[in-house]
């Protein structure tokens, strides 16, 4: 059966303090609107789509963000 990781695991994978800059912008920009085209947001980054794209698959992996309806 697979571990659910803690927020709080020493490795610091999957903890909010892994977060860098363009994460937390990310995050932000997603809170107002969760589910853009990955281009959107790339742009208003200014970084690639693909970019945008891992880290989104990035944060949801490690349970840092979740998807609401």
């Amino acid at each position: 059966m697979a571990r659910q990781r803690s927020l709080v695991e020493d490795d610091r994978t999957g903890t909010l303090d892994a977060l860098d800059e363009l994460d937390r912008r990310l995050i932000e920009l997603l809170q107002i609107d969760g589910r853009p085209a990955n281009t959107e947001p790339a742009r208003r980054l200014k970084v690639t789509e693909g970019i945008v794209r891992n880290r989104i698959t990035r944060l949801l992996a490690e349970n840092l963000i979740q998807v609401g309806a």
